[in-house]
């Protein structure tokens, strides 16, 4: 039997439900963002973080699903917001990372060529990859293996809501937040 609320269905018979597996990665997409920055100081961070990890959490796993029209920015003096958001767009799909030196800037696209790109992979290449790379990879692959089961929705809007629900009251006033512009909703 596979559950379907909404646009959110489990395929085939190796999965029963994937709610359960929503409302599990949304807090540990979170954990994982703050420990990033903050290291077993996770457990002491105020509301405000946590808040800023669950919304980043429930963007970048909505992320894997469609694209949202949602920007996160933060100044380069809040040097641990920074970091998460940085994690965040490591763990993501669908996003573009911008830095911007004033009110109206014009817009420059940067892209690497090949041979830079490959350059670049030969000089992080070693024998055992970093803890770091290794954790965001495999965060990553699980985020992408479980927004694999869950379809598009109609708006993003609805998209959010899904996504919280399963994981409870502080991820539905996440995606209330970040519905709403970002305010903090209490």
């Amino acid at each position: 039997m596979t559950t379907q609320i909404g646009n959110m269905s489990g395929r085939g018979s190796e999965t029963t439900s994937i709610l359960p597996q929503i409302a599990d990665l949304l807090p540990s997409v979170g954990d994982y963002l703050l420990e990033s920055v903050f290291g077993i100081g996770l457990l002491t961070v105020t509301m405000q973080h946590q808040r800023l990890s669950q919304q980043l959490s429930l963007a970048t796993v909505a992320s894997h699903v469609q694209q949202l029209p949602i920007t996160f920015m933060v100044s380069r003096d809040d040097i641990p917001a920074s970091l998460m958001v940085d994690t965040a767009y490591m763990l993501s799909v669908h996003t573009v990372k911008t830095l911007s030196f004033g009110e109206t800037a014009a817009t420059v696209t940067l892209h690497s060529n090949d041979i830079d790109r490959q350059i670049w992979q030969g000089m992080r290449a070693q024998i055992i990859p970093s803890r770091a790379e290794e954790n965001c990879g495999y965060v990553r692959r699980r985020i992408h293996l479980i927004a694999a089961h869950i379809k598009p929705c109609d708006s993003w809007q609805a998209l959010l809501r899904q996504l919280a629900r399963p994981a409870g009251c502080t991820f539905e006033q996440a995606a209330e937040s970040l519905i709403k512009g970002g305010e903090c909703l209490d």
